[in-house]
């Protein structure tokens, strides 16, 4: 259900099968674009591909299951491929940072003895410093709940679409429940 047809002629390129190329016929030629029955015709035309899954118009309506195909699956998808690599760089740079203060502290104290010159201490108390502010800036952990968050709350909606019934899915009141 598209919120636009094309004239024949600027179907001639495009495989009516393929969403891609009726995309790009419209975008080729907006101006040639007619409006659906009942519905406006609606532009600019902007096609969106959400994270690899089929391109589709942004404010095309779908069916519940094909927004969860097409929105939740993917988000949910993007989320949890995420969380391991944030959660390992801020890992990292905690670790980092504990090595960095257990140096400054060492080398301050064999700098005390006169054995070695306290400019490395500066150095490695600064270094230590620009890693903290980095980390309060990239705001890793913040970021790693979020996500965590969101994969929880996207498996709760996919857990409460499945035990539904046919009949309760296909409740307009439902559908709108478990999908915004």
């Amino acid at each position: 259900m598209f919120s636009t047809r094309l004239h024949e002629d600027d179907l001639l390129d495009a495989n009516e099968d393929d969403f891609h190329s009726v995309c790009l016929a419209l975008k080729a030629r907006p101006e040639r674009a007619l409006p659906a029955s009942g519905l406006p015709l609606q532009l600019p035309l902007r096609v969106h591909s959400l994270w690899g899954a089929p391109l589709h118009l942004v404010w095309q309506p779908v069916r519940p299951d094909e927004y969860i195909r097409l929105r939740l699956r993917p988000f949910l998808a993007f989320y949890r491929n995420r969380i391991p690599s944030y959660a390992r760089k801020r890992i990292t740079m905690r670790i980092t940072l504990f090595m960095c203060a257990a140096a400054g502290s060492t080398i301050a104290y064999v700098a005390s003895k006169g054995e070695l010159s306290s400019q490395w201490a500066v150095l490695v108390t600064s270094a230590a410093a620009c890693l903290t502010s980095w980390m309060e800036f990239t705001e890793l952990g913040l970021k790693c709940e979020r996500y965590t968050r969101a994969v929880v709350d996207i498996q709760n909606i996919l857990s409460a679409w499945k035990s539904l019934s046919d009949v309760e899915k296909s409740s307009a009141r439902r559908s709108v429940s478990c999908t915004s």
